[in-house]
């Protein structure tokens, strides 16, 4: 090895050969956890240091920065360690992984061609290249090295074995079976090769017991693999019974992020470990222990962390997955063999519960999980069954995935039919609407469902220095202005802030002295600045970013307009008609049941096709409340405090997660 710095790093132990590279396999070891890799980070960075020509200590630390999950530059950091090691294939994975979070598609696609460039005559490049483009979800891409590679290289198996590992992950493990054809797992040259061959073809065994060949061509494997792991644990359960002692309850999500469901998860973490310690029972039932607030991640510079404070603030325990250990399956303890069998062609999220969650629901005797939203269900429902959890509670907190493509997993589908038939698992909404779209989905008979329409304080309205600054030199730069109309949401494709500002062009040419407020960050943030400049309005808009004191920003709008194509129950109109504000929503989800027509707001009678025009006669007519009647904005905002208090949430939820939901049922 090159010591090249030996002389200006007095104190660091040279290490040479065998010794330096075992030291760097045993720091890695520990990366398994963010916080481990945090741990160890601060040494690595002193190898990569004295050692600024070897790849191998380099390449380590930059990845330990990756696993604490802490930095938000990681895509210049790969960049660079690409720069200075232009031939080393590690790198690229990663920097097309961030290229793809940013959205930034055509960049990674451009990057990849000029890194390795078409018909490479290596086949390491070659095959990484396949890889690369999968990771973009360039399936067309990405199979075409793919075959290319098995048709030039007939000799090396690894095409094959690599092609095989994508289609199952593709939901295709049929044809990653026959891709697989006449391969000796005991002869591939990598244990980890021959390993995945084996649980292929035994796992596709146990599939084809309970499925035709045409079932398993045309149908995403991994989805019936998970469905068949949730039937054979709901064949071993039983209802559990009603109970007014509540245990230790877990609530579990993605993440603590911006958004509504996000702020009503914390809203409950924070409700409910208030009553458990003041032993204050909440519709006769006693709760016996603290819940815990369970999220995949905090990554507070991708801003997951966003209602974290406030959580912390009121004493809730909160837990991180990424930082559970990580358990390999022989290790589960689960007593059957099928369904060792069926793990490992489960979908990866599922997988990653499973190794991660099962033992600390088993440790924390977690009586009720509850958990939130469809990915925290790929990833948790079926580690609870595991577990052997009583009572799961599934919470659903828009339309069905089907419905929102963006978001939509293939395995969904099956797995939400095989819950729907389990004893002990609940489905839960907060909207009708909802509820109907999952059981016009999923078409299960007598559907388990409840409604718990989501709980909304009246925002507080602080005053801060910030705020007021911010405020005060718009309104100067606006002095003409009469009228103030806004919002409150996260830029991303459900809210549309494209279709807003279009909205906001459309008033402003028939309204010119009109403000426009709008609150909240996301991706999409800066392309609607951009847009909005464009259209040359962007001195009448103000976009205040995410902001704590929403309140604040309520109080300054005389009518607040929602555009969304996707919502559940959107909070952000009922606060702002507890402050007094009358609104204006497309029927999305369940925003239609938060207004009184006529009354508190307006109903725009499409989603999909906005028309402009109607949305600006909408807002002119709610603003013609308050001109019409002094008093109208004190009547909206008692209508609303009547509807969604947070006192009726929660007793609601308490019940739910109790057992006692009689009537409830939707059917």
């Amino acid at each position: 090895m090159l010591d090249v710095n030996a002389a200006a790093l007095d104190g660091i132990p040279a290490l040479q050969g065998v010794e330096y590279l075992g030291e760097i396999r045993r720091l890695m070891h520990e990366t398994g956890t963010a916080t481990g890799a945090r741990r160890v980070e601060p040494r690595l960075r002193e190898l990569a240091a004295f050692y600024p020509l070897e790849f191998d200590v380099n390449y380590s630390h930059v990845l330990a920065l990756e696993l604490c999950r802490t930095r938000d530059d990681m895509l210049s950091l790969w960049l660079e360690l690409h720069e200075r090691f232009p031939r080393e294939l590690k790198p690229l994975r990663y920097i097309v992984r961030w290229f793809y979070r940013g959205k930034r598609v055509d960049e990674a696609c451009n990057f990849i061609e000029a890194v390795l460039p078409s018909v490479p005559e290596a086949a390491d490049n070659l095959l990484e290249k396949g890889e690369l483009y999968c990771e973009l979800r360039k399936t067309e891409r990405a199979q075409a090295c793919f075959t290319q590679f098995i048709e030039r290289f007939p000799g090396d198996v690894r095409g094959r074995i690599s092609y095989a590992r994508r289609l199952k992950e593709w939901g295709n493990s049929f044809l990653a079976l026959s891709v697989l054809e006449g391969i000796n797992p005991s002869t591939v040259g990598s244990h980890a090769s021959g390993q995945f061959i084996r649980e292929l073809r035994d796992g596709m065994a146990v599939l084809a017991k309970r499925y035709d060949d045409d079932s398993l061509k045309s149908r995403h494997t991994s989805g019936l693999a998970l469905a068949l792991a949730i039937e054979k644990y709901a064949s071993k359960r039983d209802e559990p019974p009603a109970t007014n002692r509540l245990g230790k309850v877990s609530l579990i999500t993605g993440s603590l992020a911006a958004g509504g469901a996000e702020r009503q998860i914390a809203r409950v973490g924070i409700r409910l470990t208030d009553a458990f310690r003041k032993e204050r029972p909440l519709a006769g039932v006693v709760l016996t222990e603290p819940c815990h607030v369970v999220l995949k991640s905090l990554k507070s510079a991708e801003g997951y962390d966003f209602f974290l404070p406030a959580v912390r603030r009121n004493d809730v325990e909160t837990r991180e997955i990424d930082d559970f250990p990580t358990v390999r399956i022989q290790d589960l303890a689960l007593g059957d063999d099928e369904i060792s069998t069926l793990l490992p062609m489960l979908p990866k999220s599922a997988l990653y519960g499973i190794q991660r969650m099962v033992n600390y629901f088993r440790q924390e005797k977690i009586e009720v999980a509850f958990i939130w939203q469809d990915g925290a269900v790929l990833f948790a429902a079926l580690a609870a069954l595991i577990a052997g959890v009583p009572r799961i509670v599934v919470s659903v907190r828009g339309l069905p995935p089907s419905l929102r493509v963006h978001l939509f997993h293939p395995a969904y589908h099956d797995m939400y039919r095989a819950l729907a038939v389990t004893p002990g698992v609940r489905f839960s909404s907060n909207s009708e609407a909802a509820v109907k779209a999952y059981k016009d989905w999923l078409k299960v008979d007598n559907l388990n469902f409840s409604i718990v329409h989501n709980g909304v304080l009246v925002p507080l309205l602080p005053a801060a220095d910030s705020d007021v600054d911010l405020w005060e030199k718009f309104q100067l730069s606006n002095a003409d202005a009469t009228t103030t109309i806004g919002s409150v949401f996260r830029f991303d494709t459900d809210k549309r802030p494209s279709l807003w500002i279009d909205f906001a062009h459309a008033y402003l040419q028939r309204h010119p002295r009109t403000k426009i407020v709008l609150v909240g960050g996301g991706r999409m943030l800066k392309e609607a600045k951009e847009k909005a400049a464009r259209l040359g309005i962007i001195d009448r808009v103000l976009f205040t970013g995410l902001s704590d004191n929403v309140g604040f920003w309520l109080k300054k709008m005389d009518a607040f307009v929602l555009l969304s194509r996707f919502e559940g129950l959107p909070n952000a109109l009922i606060e702002a008609q507890l402050c007094g504000v009358p609104v204006v929503t497309t029927p999305a989800g369940g925003a239609a049941d938060t207004a009184v027509e006529g009354v508190t707001g307006c109903v725009l009678s499409a989603v999909e096709e906005v028309d402009l025009e109607e949305c600006c006669d909408k807002v002119d007519e709610v603003l013609g409340f308050a001109q019409a009647n002094p008093e109208a904005p004190t009547r909206i905002r008692l209508i609303a405090e009547e509807r969604f208090s947070t006192e009726a949430m929660l007793l609601r939820t308490v019940r739910l997660l109790a057992g006692l939901y009689e009537g409830d049922t939707l059917t």
